[in-house]
Protein backbone atom coordinates (compact mmCIF):
# COMPACT_ATOMS: atom_id res chain seq x y z
CA UNK A 1 0.00 0.00 0.00
CA UNK A 2 3.14 2.32 -0.80
CA UNK A 3 2.25 5.60 -2.45
CA UNK A 4 2.82 6.66 -5.79
CA UNK A 5 5.03 9.86 -5.64
CA UNK A 6 3.55 12.28 -8.84
CA UNK A 7 2.65 10.90 -12.18
CA UNK A 8 1.48 7.48 -12.16
CA UNK A 9 3.69 6.85 -14.89
CA UNK A 10 5.25 3.12 -15.33
CA UNK A 11 8.62 4.18 -13.92
CA UNK A 12 7.06 5.56 -10.31
CA UNK A 13 4.51 3.05 -10.24
CA UNK A 14 7.30 0.11 -10.61
CA UNK A 15 9.65 2.00 -8.21
CA UNK A 16 6.65 2.10 -5.59
CA UNK A 17 6.38 -2.14 -6.40
CA UNK A 18 10.00 -2.28 -5.89
CA UNK A 19 10.14 -1.39 -2.48
CA UNK A 20 7.86 -3.89 -1.33
CA UNK A 21 9.61 -6.11 -3.01
CA UNK A 22 13.04 -5.15 -1.27
CA UNK A 23 11.21 -4.93 2.22
CA UNK A 24 9.42 -8.53 1.81
CA UNK A 25 12.90 -9.62 0.41
CA UNK A 26 10.67 -11.43 -2.17
CA UNK A 27 12.44 -11.01 -5.89
CA UNK A 28 14.13 -14.11 -6.75
CA UNK A 29 10.40 -15.66 -6.23
CA UNK A 30 8.50 -13.67 -8.53
CA UNK A 31 7.75 -15.42 -11.68
CA UNK A 32 4.63 -13.55 -13.47
CA UNK A 33 3.21 -10.05 -12.71
CA UNK A 34 -0.41 -9.51 -13.81
CA UNK A 35 -1.73 -6.23 -14.11
CA UNK A 36 -4.91 -4.56 -16.23
CA UNK A 37 -4.08 -3.45 -19.89
CA UNK A 38 -3.22 -0.17 -19.51
CA UNK A 39 -0.25 1.08 -21.33
CA UNK A 40 1.76 2.29 -18.40
CA UNK A 41 1.59 -1.21 -17.22
CA UNK A 42 3.56 -2.42 -19.53
CA UNK A 43 6.03 -0.05 -18.88
CA UNK A 44 5.79 -0.99 -15.14
CA UNK A 45 6.24 -4.37 -15.42
CA UNK A 46 9.69 -4.06 -18.11
CA UNK A 47 11.28 -1.63 -15.38
CA UNK A 48 10.24 -4.06 -12.45
CA UNK A 49 11.77 -7.33 -14.12
CA UNK A 50 14.95 -5.39 -15.26
CA UNK A 51 15.51 -4.77 -11.74
CA UNK A 52 14.74 -8.49 -10.61
CA UNK A 53 16.44 -10.00 -13.63
CA UNK A 54 17.73 -8.37 -16.47
CA UNK A 55 17.72 -11.73 -18.15
CA UNK A 56 14.73 -12.35 -18.15
CA UNK A 57 12.05 -11.77 -21.54
CA UNK A 58 9.31 -9.28 -19.17
CA UNK A 59 6.91 -9.51 -22.31
CA UNK A 60 6.14 -13.07 -21.37
CA UNK A 61 6.11 -12.18 -17.25
CA UNK A 62 3.30 -10.01 -18.17
CA UNK A 63 0.10 -11.43 -17.34
CA UNK A 64 -3.12 -9.87 -18.06
CA UNK A 65 -6.06 -9.37 -15.53
CA UNK A 66 -8.82 -11.66 -17.16
CA UNK A 67 -11.64 -9.43 -15.45
CA UNK A 68 -10.05 -6.58 -17.40
CA UNK A 69 -10.44 -7.93 -20.33
CA UNK A 70 -13.92 -9.23 -19.78
CA UNK A 71 -14.78 -5.39 -18.66
CA UNK A 72 -13.41 -3.87 -22.15
CA UNK A 73 -15.32 -6.45 -24.42
CA UNK A 74 -18.60 -6.08 -22.42
CA UNK A 75 -18.02 -2.28 -22.78
CA UNK A 76 -17.70 -2.07 -25.95
CA UNK A 77 -20.73 -4.31 -26.36
CA UNK A 78 -22.88 -1.70 -24.50
CA UNK A 79 -21.16 1.83 -25.59
CA UNK A 80 -19.65 1.30 -28.98
CA UNK A 81 -16.22 0.96 -29.44
CA UNK A 82 -14.69 4.03 -27.39
CA UNK A 83 -16.85 3.51 -23.88
CA UNK A 84 -13.88 5.79 -21.80
CA UNK A 85 -15.52 9.33 -24.70
CA UNK A 86 -18.97 8.43 -23.08
CA UNK A 87 -17.69 7.94 -19.35
CA UNK A 88 -16.37 11.05 -19.55
CA UNK A 89 -18.91 13.04 -20.84
CA UNK A 90 -21.30 11.12 -18.29
CA UNK A 91 -18.89 12.48 -15.48
CA UNK A 92 -18.66 15.57 -16.53
CA UNK A 93 -22.27 16.22 -16.22
CA UNK A 94 -22.81 14.06 -13.66
CA UNK A 95 -20.93 17.37 -11.61
CA UNK A 96 -23.44 20.13 -13.54
CA UNK A 97 -27.00 17.86 -13.19
CA UNK A 98 -27.78 20.24 -10.30
CA UNK A 99 -29.18 22.64 -13.16
CA UNK A 100 -32.09 21.49 -14.81
CA UNK A 101 -30.84 21.56 -18.18
CA UNK A 102 -27.36 19.35 -17.74
CA UNK A 103 -29.67 17.13 -16.09
CA UNK A 104 -31.80 17.22 -19.45
CA UNK A 105 -28.41 16.87 -20.84
CA UNK A 106 -27.30 13.88 -19.46
CA UNK A 107 -30.70 11.93 -19.71
CA UNK A 108 -30.11 12.57 -23.34
CA UNK A 109 -26.87 11.11 -23.29
CA UNK A 110 -28.48 7.99 -22.21
CA UNK A 111 -31.04 8.22 -24.24
CA UNK A 112 -28.60 8.18 -27.28
CA UNK A 113 -27.74 4.14 -26.01
CA UNK A 114 -30.83 2.91 -27.49
CA UNK A 115 -32.88 0.53 -25.21
CA UNK A 116 -30.20 -0.02 -22.76
CA UNK A 117 -29.44 4.07 -22.29
CA UNK A 118 -33.51 4.19 -21.61
CA UNK A 119 -34.07 1.47 -18.94
CA UNK A 120 -30.67 3.27 -17.04
CA UNK A 121 -33.03 6.46 -17.43
CA UNK A 122 -36.24 4.99 -16.02
CA UNK A 123 -34.54 3.32 -12.89
CA UNK A 124 -32.69 6.43 -12.20
CA UNK A 125 -36.25 8.30 -12.09
CA UNK A 126 -37.25 5.52 -9.85
CA UNK A 127 -35.02 5.53 -7.29
CA UNK A 128 -34.31 9.29 -7.23
CA UNK A 129 -37.28 9.50 -4.34
CA UNK A 130 -38.28 7.38 -1.06
CA UNK A 131 -41.59 8.16 -2.30
CA UNK A 132 -41.47 6.59 -6.22
CA UNK A 133 -39.15 3.67 -4.59
CA UNK A 134 -42.35 3.18 -2.19
CA UNK A 135 -45.23 3.80 -5.00
CA UNK A 136 -42.93 0.87 -7.21
CA UNK A 137 -42.78 -1.52 -4.48
CA UNK A 138 -46.81 -0.83 -3.86
CA UNK A 139 -47.46 -1.95 -7.89
CA UNK A 140 -49.25 -5.29 -7.62
CA UNK A 141 -50.83 -4.20 -4.47
CA UNK A 142 -53.62 -1.62 -5.10
CA UNK A 143 -57.04 -1.93 -5.66
CA UNK A 144 -57.15 0.51 -8.50
CA UNK A 145 -58.86 -1.62 -11.64
CA UNK A 146 -57.50 0.42 -14.36
CA UNK A 147 -54.28 -0.68 -12.74
CA UNK A 148 -54.63 -4.01 -11.37
CA UNK A 149 -56.07 -5.00 -14.95
CA UNK A 150 -52.56 -3.15 -16.61
CA UNK A 151 -50.90 -5.12 -14.31
CA UNK A 152 -52.99 -8.72 -15.33
CA UNK A 153 -52.70 -7.91 -19.11
CA UNK A 154 -48.83 -8.65 -19.08
CA UNK A 155 -49.13 -11.79 -16.30
CA UNK A 156 -47.52 -13.77 -18.90
CA UNK A 157 -44.29 -12.24 -17.89
CA UNK A 158 -45.06 -12.76 -14.14
CA UNK A 159 -42.90 -15.90 -14.00
CA UNK A 160 -39.84 -14.83 -12.11
CA UNK A 161 -41.82 -12.23 -10.35
CA UNK A 162 -41.03 -11.33 -6.46
CA UNK A 163 -42.86 -8.31 -4.57
CA UNK A 164 -39.86 -7.58 -2.84
CA UNK A 165 -37.68 -6.86 -5.33
CA UNK A 166 -36.69 -3.59 -6.26
CA UNK A 167 -34.73 -2.35 -9.66
CA UNK A 168 -31.18 -1.95 -9.58
CA UNK A 169 -29.09 1.28 -10.48
CA UNK A 170 -25.95 0.73 -12.62
CA UNK A 171 -23.00 3.01 -13.39
CA UNK A 172 -20.83 4.15 -16.20
CA UNK A 173 -17.33 2.54 -15.60
CA UNK A 174 -18.58 -1.14 -14.20
CA UNK A 175 -20.40 -3.09 -16.70
CA UNK A 176 -21.51 -5.96 -14.16
CA UNK A 177 -23.70 -3.17 -12.64
CA UNK A 178 -24.88 -2.75 -16.08
CA UNK A 179 -26.05 -6.17 -16.64
CA UNK A 180 -26.67 -6.76 -12.54
CA UNK A 181 -29.79 -3.74 -13.82
CA UNK A 182 -30.33 -5.44 -16.84
CA UNK A 183 -31.48 -8.50 -15.67
CA UNK A 184 -33.06 -7.42 -12.44
CA UNK A 185 -35.13 -5.20 -14.95
CA UNK A 186 -36.56 -8.04 -16.87
CA UNK A 187 -37.76 -9.65 -14.05
CA UNK A 188 -39.44 -6.61 -13.30
CA UNK A 189 -40.90 -5.66 -16.33
CA UNK A 190 -44.50 -6.04 -15.61
CA UNK A 191 -44.17 -3.66 -12.54
CA UNK A 192 -41.96 -1.07 -14.66
CA UNK A 193 -44.17 -1.38 -17.82
CA UNK A 194 -47.07 -0.31 -15.07
CA UNK A 195 -45.19 2.27 -13.28
CA UNK A 196 -44.52 3.98 -16.37
CA UNK A 197 -48.50 3.97 -17.28
CA UNK A 198 -49.12 5.72 -13.78
CA UNK A 199 -46.54 8.68 -14.83
CA UNK A 200 -46.92 8.56 -18.74
CA UNK A 201 -46.38 12.42 -18.73
CA UNK A 202 -42.76 12.75 -16.56
CA UNK A 203 -41.72 9.34 -18.50
CA UNK A 204 -42.81 9.55 -21.90
CA UNK A 205 -39.44 10.20 -23.86
CA UNK A 206 -38.13 6.77 -22.06
CA UNK A 207 -40.81 4.44 -21.97
CA UNK A 208 -39.86 1.19 -23.65
CA UNK A 209 -41.29 -0.51 -26.47
CA UNK A 210 -42.10 -4.05 -26.75
CA UNK A 211 -39.89 -3.95 -29.23
CA UNK A 212 -37.20 -2.44 -27.06
CA UNK A 213 -38.02 -4.86 -24.08
CA UNK A 214 -37.05 -7.99 -26.27
CA UNK A 215 -33.94 -6.80 -27.45
CA UNK A 216 -33.23 -6.07 -23.75
CA UNK A 217 -33.89 -9.48 -23.04
CA UNK A 218 -31.55 -10.55 -26.36
CA UNK A 219 -28.72 -8.22 -24.70
CA UNK A 220 -28.97 -10.30 -21.74
CA UNK A 221 -28.53 -13.60 -23.35
CA UNK A 222 -25.75 -12.36 -25.52
CA UNK A 223 -23.90 -11.07 -21.96
CA UNK A 224 -24.59 -14.02 -19.70
CA UNK A 225 -22.10 -16.44 -20.26
CA UNK A 226 -19.58 -12.99 -19.83
CA UNK A 227 -20.81 -12.56 -16.37
CA UNK A 228 -21.20 -15.99 -15.27
CA UNK A 229 -17.19 -16.22 -16.47
CA UNK A 230 -16.28 -13.13 -14.67
CA UNK A 231 -17.80 -14.73 -11.58
CA UNK A 232 -15.99 -17.83 -11.86
CA UNK A 233 -12.97 -16.33 -12.52
CA UNK A 234 -12.33 -13.63 -9.80
CA UNK A 235 -12.66 -16.41 -7.43
CA UNK A 236 -9.25 -17.71 -5.16
CA UNK A 237 -8.00 -20.44 -6.81
CA UNK A 238 -6.80 -22.39 -3.24
CA UNK A 239 -7.72 -26.17 -5.20
CA UNK A 240 -6.54 -25.02 -8.70
CA UNK A 241 -9.90 -23.87 -10.47
CA UNK A 242 -12.69 -21.11 -10.30
CA UNK A 243 -9.80 -18.17 -10.90
CA UNK A 244 -6.83 -20.06 -12.08
CA UNK A 245 -4.76 -19.00 -14.83
CA UNK A 246 -5.11 -22.46 -16.71
CA UNK A 247 -8.93 -21.44 -17.34
CA UNK A 248 -8.51 -17.70 -18.83
CA UNK A 249 -7.57 -19.20 -22.28
CA UNK A 250 -10.45 -21.84 -22.59
CA UNK A 251 -12.53 -18.61 -21.54
CA UNK A 252 -11.60 -15.85 -24.08
CA UNK A 253 -12.10 -19.10 -26.43
CA UNK A 254 -15.37 -19.82 -25.49
CA UNK A 255 -16.56 -16.48 -25.13
CA UNK A 256 -15.03 -15.90 -29.38
CA UNK A 257 -17.36 -18.93 -30.33
CA UNK A 258 -20.17 -17.76 -28.04
CA UNK A 259 -20.01 -14.50 -30.14
CA UNK A 260 -19.79 -15.68 -33.22
CA UNK A 261 -22.83 -18.18 -33.17
CA UNK A 262 -24.47 -14.80 -32.27
CA UNK A 263 -23.32 -13.72 -35.21
CA UNK A 264 -25.30 -16.03 -37.62
CA UNK A 265 -28.87 -15.42 -35.45
CA UNK A 266 -28.69 -12.18 -35.00
CA UNK A 267 -27.68 -11.77 -38.78
CA UNK A 268 -30.63 -9.93 -39.48
CA UNK A 269 -30.23 -7.01 -36.69
CA UNK A 270 -28.38 -4.06 -37.63
CA UNK A 271 -27.94 -2.99 -33.94
CA UNK A 272 -26.81 -6.06 -31.87
CA UNK A 273 -24.46 -6.70 -34.92
CA UNK A 274 -22.73 -3.76 -34.16
CA UNK A 275 -22.33 -4.55 -30.74
CA UNK A 276 -21.67 -8.09 -31.19
CA UNK A 277 -18.77 -7.17 -34.13
CA UNK A 278 -17.64 -4.32 -31.34
CA UNK A 279 -17.13 -7.16 -28.41
CA UNK A 280 -15.52 -10.04 -30.75
CA UNK A 281 -12.80 -7.06 -32.21
CA UNK A 282 -11.84 -5.62 -28.66
CA UNK A 283 -11.71 -9.54 -27.32
CA UNK A 284 -9.56 -11.02 -29.98
CA UNK A 285 -7.20 -8.27 -29.54
CA UNK A 286 -6.33 -9.45 -26.24
CA UNK A 287 -6.98 -13.27 -27.42
CA UNK A 288 -3.97 -12.61 -30.10
CA UNK A 289 -1.74 -10.99 -27.24
CA UNK A 290 -2.12 -14.13 -24.81
CA UNK A 291 0.49 -15.63 -27.63
CA UNK A 292 2.95 -13.45 -26.28
CA UNK A 293 2.63 -14.96 -22.56
CA UNK A 294 3.27 -19.56 -23.20
CA UNK A 295 1.79 -19.65 -19.56
CA UNK A 296 -1.71 -19.30 -20.43
CA UNK A 297 -1.41 -22.49 -22.63
CA UNK A 298 1.03 -24.22 -20.26
CA UNK A 299 -1.38 -23.97 -17.48
CA UNK A 300 -4.09 -25.62 -19.80
CA UNK A 301 -1.21 -28.16 -20.79
CA UNK A 302 -0.68 -28.98 -17.16
CA UNK A 303 -4.45 -29.92 -16.19
CA UNK A 304 -4.55 -33.07 -16.28
CA UNK A 305 -7.61 -33.96 -18.05
CA UNK A 306 -6.66 -31.45 -21.17
CA UNK A 307 -3.08 -31.75 -21.58
CA UNK A 308 -2.22 -31.41 -25.06
CA UNK A 309 -5.84 -33.21 -26.45
CA UNK A 310 -7.83 -29.98 -25.58
CA UNK A 311 -5.20 -27.84 -28.48
CA UNK A 312 -5.57 -30.50 -30.81
CA UNK A 313 -9.18 -30.88 -30.49
CA UNK A 314 -9.55 -26.79 -30.20
CA UNK A 315 -7.34 -25.61 -32.67
CA UNK A 316 -8.87 -28.01 -35.71
CA UNK A 317 -9.18 -25.11 -38.15
CA UNK A 318 -6.94 -23.45 -40.27
CA UNK A 319 -6.48 -20.66 -38.96
CA UNK A 320 -5.20 -22.51 -35.61
CA UNK A 321 -3.44 -25.47 -36.69
CA UNK A 322 -0.40 -22.93 -37.49
CA UNK A 323 -0.25 -22.03 -33.67
CA UNK A 324 0.16 -25.73 -32.31
CA UNK A 325 3.87 -26.36 -33.34
CA UNK A 326 4.87 -22.89 -32.03
CA UNK A 327 3.15 -23.02 -28.83
CA UNK A 328 4.21 -26.74 -27.92
CA UNK A 329 7.86 -24.97 -28.51
CA UNK A 330 7.25 -22.08 -26.27
CA UNK A 331 5.57 -24.55 -23.00
CA UNK A 332 8.56 -26.70 -23.65
CA UNK A 333 10.97 -24.47 -23.59
CA UNK A 334 9.69 -23.11 -20.26
CA UNK A 335 10.55 -26.74 -19.04
CA UNK A 336 13.83 -26.79 -20.15
CA UNK A 337 14.92 -23.71 -19.29
CA UNK A 338 13.24 -23.01 -15.75
CA UNK A 339 12.89 -26.30 -14.29
CA UNK A 340 14.46 -29.34 -16.36
CA UNK A 341 17.69 -28.17 -16.37
CA UNK A 342 17.85 -26.70 -13.19
CA UNK A 343 16.80 -29.94 -11.25
CA UNK A 344 19.13 -32.15 -13.26
CA UNK A 345 21.91 -29.48 -12.30
CA UNK A 346 20.76 -29.89 -8.72
CA UNK A 347 20.36 -33.55 -8.74
CA UNK A 348 23.95 -33.98 -10.78
CA UNK A 349 25.54 -32.32 -8.11
CA UNK A 350 23.89 -34.41 -5.08
CA UNK A 351 24.76 -37.72 -7.23
CA UNK A 352 28.19 -36.36 -7.61
CA UNK A 353 28.38 -36.23 -3.89
CA UNK A 354 27.29 -39.92 -3.18
CA UNK A 355 29.33 -41.26 -6.17
CA UNK A 356 32.54 -39.99 -4.59
CA UNK A 357 33.40 -42.77 -2.58
CA UNK A 358 35.68 -45.75 -4.14
CA UNK A 359 33.31 -48.26 -2.74
CA UNK A 360 31.26 -46.59 -5.95
CA UNK A 361 33.34 -47.04 -8.66
CA UNK A 362 31.80 -50.12 -9.88
CA UNK A 363 28.33 -48.33 -9.69
CA UNK A 364 29.65 -45.48 -11.80
CA UNK A 365 31.29 -47.79 -14.96
CA UNK A 366 27.61 -49.64 -14.36
CA UNK A 367 25.84 -46.50 -15.44
CA UNK A 368 28.18 -44.93 -17.54
CA UNK A 369 26.06 -44.33 -20.90
CA UNK A 370 22.75 -44.38 -19.41
CA UNK A 371 20.04 -41.57 -19.09
CA UNK A 372 20.05 -41.10 -15.92
CA UNK A 373 17.52 -37.92 -16.29
CA UNK A 374 13.71 -38.29 -17.67
CA UNK A 375 11.82 -35.91 -19.18
CA UNK A 376 8.86 -35.96 -17.22
CA UNK A 377 7.61 -33.27 -19.97
CA UNK A 378 7.62 -35.83 -22.64
CA UNK A 379 6.60 -38.64 -20.73
CA UNK A 380 3.39 -36.36 -19.67
CA UNK A 381 2.72 -35.11 -23.45
CA UNK A 382 2.64 -38.20 -24.90
CA UNK A 383 0.14 -39.50 -21.60
CA UNK A 384 -3.63 -39.59 -22.02
CA UNK A 385 -5.50 -36.99 -20.54
CA UNK A 386 -6.68 -38.25 -17.09
CA UNK A 387 -10.16 -37.88 -15.70
CA UNK A 388 -10.43 -35.41 -13.10
CA UNK A 389 -13.32 -34.36 -11.26
CA UNK A 390 -14.41 -30.60 -11.71
CA UNK A 391 -13.94 -30.29 -7.87
CA UNK A 392 -10.88 -32.02 -7.56
CA UNK A 393 -8.06 -30.21 -5.46
CA UNK A 394 -5.40 -30.23 -9.18
CA UNK A 395 -2.73 -30.05 -6.23
CA UNK A 396 -3.20 -32.61 -4.58
CA UNK A 397 -3.84 -34.81 -7.76
CA UNK A 398 -0.06 -33.29 -8.75
CA UNK A 399 1.15 -34.40 -5.40
CA UNK A 400 -0.06 -37.72 -5.95
CA UNK A 401 0.82 -38.01 -9.92
CA UNK A 402 4.13 -39.48 -9.77
CA UNK A 403 6.21 -36.70 -11.53
CA UNK A 404 8.41 -35.60 -8.88
CA UNK A 405 9.81 -32.87 -11.60
CA UNK A 406 7.33 -31.93 -13.59
CA UNK A 407 4.70 -31.01 -10.22
CA UNK A 408 6.86 -28.51 -9.22
CA UNK A 409 6.51 -26.48 -12.30
CA UNK A 410 2.33 -27.48 -12.34
CA UNK A 411 2.51 -25.95 -8.45
CA UNK A 412 3.69 -22.89 -9.61
CA UNK A 413 1.95 -21.88 -12.90
CA UNK A 414 -1.46 -23.21 -11.57
CA UNK A 415 -1.35 -20.79 -8.37
CA UNK A 416 -1.03 -18.44 -10.79
CA UNK A 417 -5.01 -16.18 -10.37
CA UNK A 418 -6.65 -15.83 -13.73
CA UNK A 419 -7.39 -12.25 -12.93
CA UNK A 420 -6.38 -9.43 -9.81
CA UNK A 421 -9.47 -10.01 -8.18
CA UNK A 422 -7.73 -10.25 -4.44
CA UNK A 423 -6.07 -6.79 -5.22
CA UNK A 424 -9.42 -5.35 -5.63
CA UNK A 425 -10.59 -6.48 -2.77
CA UNK A 426 -8.11 -5.13 -0.60
CA UNK A 427 -8.66 -1.60 -2.88
CA UNK A 428 -12.62 -1.90 -1.87
CA UNK A 429 -11.76 -2.67 2.31
CA UNK A 430 -9.10 0.11 2.42
CA UNK A 431 -11.80 2.68 1.03
CA UNK A 432 -13.69 1.38 3.82
CA UNK A 433 -11.03 1.67 6.35
CA UNK A 434 -10.60 5.43 4.99
CA UNK A 435 -13.45 6.77 6.30
CA UNK A 436 -14.20 10.50 6.31
CA UNK A 437 -13.73 10.07 10.11
CA UNK A 438 -10.09 8.68 9.22
CA UNK A 439 -8.91 10.52 6.32
CA UNK A 440 -5.36 11.73 8.02
CA UNK A 441 -4.69 8.08 8.62
CA UNK A 442 -0.55 7.43 7.27
CA UNK A 443 0.31 5.44 4.55
CA UNK A 444 2.40 2.86 7.00
CA UNK A 445 -1.26 2.77 9.46
CA UNK A 446 -3.13 1.77 6.54
CA UNK A 447 -0.47 -0.57 4.92
CA UNK A 448 -0.34 -2.60 8.40
CA UNK A 449 -3.77 -2.58 9.29
CA UNK A 450 -4.66 -4.51 5.68
CA UNK A 451 -1.78 -6.81 6.61
CA UNK A 452 -3.12 -7.57 9.64
CA UNK A 453 -6.82 -8.03 7.82
CA UNK A 454 -5.63 -10.34 5.48
CA UNK A 455 -3.19 -12.16 7.46
CA UNK A 456 -6.66 -12.78 10.12
CA UNK A 457 -8.82 -13.69 7.40
CA UNK A 458 -5.78 -16.39 6.33
CA UNK A 459 -6.17 -17.83 9.66
CA UNK A 460 -2.65 -16.79 10.94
Amino acid sequence: MKRVQGAHSGENIAESILSVIEEYQIGPKIGYLQADNAGNNDTCVDAIFRKIDPFIDSQQRRLRCYGHIINLAAKAFLFDDDPDTFELQIENLSKLKLEIKHEQELLALWRKRGSIGKLHNLILWIRRSPQRRQAFAAIGQQNDPDLRGLFLRFSIYLANFDIDLMVIADNATRWNSTYSSLHRALKLRVRIMTFCAENEEELAADILTKREWDELKDIEILLGPFYSLTKRMEGNPIDGHHGSIWEALPAVEMLLQHLEKAKITYKSNRYLMTCINLAWVKLHKYYELMDDTPVYALGVFLHPKHRWSYFKRRWNTNNLQRYLDPTLQAIRKLWVDEYMNKINEATSATLSEQDSSEDDVLDAFLGEGLDTFQDEFEEYLQGQPTAVDKKQNLFVWWRNSGFSQLSQMAFDILSIPAMSSETERVFSCTKLTISPTRNRLGDDIIEATECLNQWYKAGY
